[in-house]
């Protein structure tokens, strides 16, 4: 897990230079951010602007991301306002991938629905919302098991 340190006013990111050791011996990653307390017009906009800077994002690298983004579409709100055609799931084989670390949905509930509404113990994998361009290898290796 990445825990994201954010000081409190009057402090910066040196106040966390006794905590990060101890949480990256216990297999933690650290990111601790230096907000800029003494700029005069950096409000909280431009902190959270810094803060999301620094944190990872997903797992892919900067480009792929940046490619991924420049091929994205738009999506019509059709399929969501849709009933379900039929009266269950239909009776086939299914299997559902969380990654641990996905940060657009809740691996929480994408854990809870899994079991509610498919029957099944989720996959997991390391990695965030697109292990299909951070983690080709893994993912495949996990849809190779499960087929």
């Amino acid at each position: 897990m990445t825990f994201g340190l954010v000081h409190g006013a009057w402090h910066g990111a040196w106040c966390w230079e006794r905590l990060v050791p101890e949480l990256e011996v216990l297999g933690h990653r650290t990111v601790a951010v230096d907000l800029p307390a003494e700029d005069p017009h950096a409000g909280l906009t431009r902190y959270a602007e810094l803060t999301a800077a620094a944190l990872p994002v997903h797992d892919c690298t900067e480009d792929d991301a940046r490619q991924a983004v420049a091929r994205l579409r738009p999506q019509s709100s059709a399929p969501r306002g849709e009933p379900w055609p039929e009266d269950g799931i239909p009776d086939v084989e299914r299997t559902s991938i969380v990654c641990r670390d996905e940060r657009c949905i809740r691996p929480e509930w994408s854990r809870a629905v899994a079991r509610a509404q498919l029957g099944v113990e989720p996959v997991e994998l390391d990695g965030g919302h697109s292990p299909f361009l951070s983690r080709p290898r893994e993912l495949a290796a996990a849809l190779a098991r499960v087929a």
